[in-house]
């Protein structure tokens, strides 16, 4: 008799400890990814705030890009419109006289060039080169092709990627008049008309 109590006693207490350790997983069930998170249940909390650090870590990354292409956009003195961005480099200060070469005085713009059409990877570019009207035309024309080939070569090659497509205009695209008005050279309207205009398309 005695050893069928304690047999029993044993039966209930282990079934009493079955219960016992099955109620939470019992319990856990019944709750959905809806629910508010159970006392207790910080484990869930802690992931959450270690994904936020990175996303903080992301944003804080991608400010200091937009701050740097903002910079070079307003340095380079850049156009923006709903089509296009576009930037005027002045041919005195990219190249020396009669020359192709680009000089060490234009890497600064060059390089704030490449920042701004690294930023838009995918938009084609075009790169024209510009001269004044003084002069032979044909060879104007020639020299402002491989003024605008000097300037898509050191670009490809410093990191910009993007669809470049490089021509001369010669003297057919002035921006501002090449005598003035009582027919005398304007030495500062031939300097603004020779240039290197860089387009980036918005597609």
């Amino acid at each position: 008799m005695t050893r069928n109590r304690t047999g029993r006693a044993l039966l209930l207490c282990a079934s009493v400890a079955a219960a016992v350790c099955l109620r939470p997983a019992a319990e856990a069930q019944k709750y959905k990814l809806e629910d508010p998170v159970p006392p207790g249940a910080t484990g869930k909390v802690t992931t959450l705030q270690g994904q936020v650090t990175q996303l903080v870590g992301l944003s804080l990354a991608v400010g200091g890009k937009v701050d740097s292409l903002d910079a070079a956009l307003k340095d380079l003195g850049a156009r923006t419109t709903d089509t296009e961005i576009r930037i005027d480099l002045a041919s005195d200060v990219m190249f020396d006289f009669d020359k192709v070469d680009l000089r060490s005085t234009a890497i600064p713009s060059l390089q704030k060039v490449v920042t701004v059409m690294r930023s838009y990877p995918a938009r084609p570019c075009t790169i024209g080169g510009h001269t004044d009207g003084k002069g032979d035309k044909v060879y104007n024309q020639k020299l402002s092709e491989r003024r605008a080939d000097s300037v898509k070569t050191w670009l490809v090659a410093h990191g910009a990627s993007n669809p470049i497509t490089a021509r001369g205009f010669g003297d057919t695209k002035p921006i501002a008049p090449d005598k003035k008005p009582n027919g005398s050279d304007d030495p500062e309207g031939r300097q603004k008309n020779r240039r290197v205009e860089i387009t980036l398309h918005k597609s």
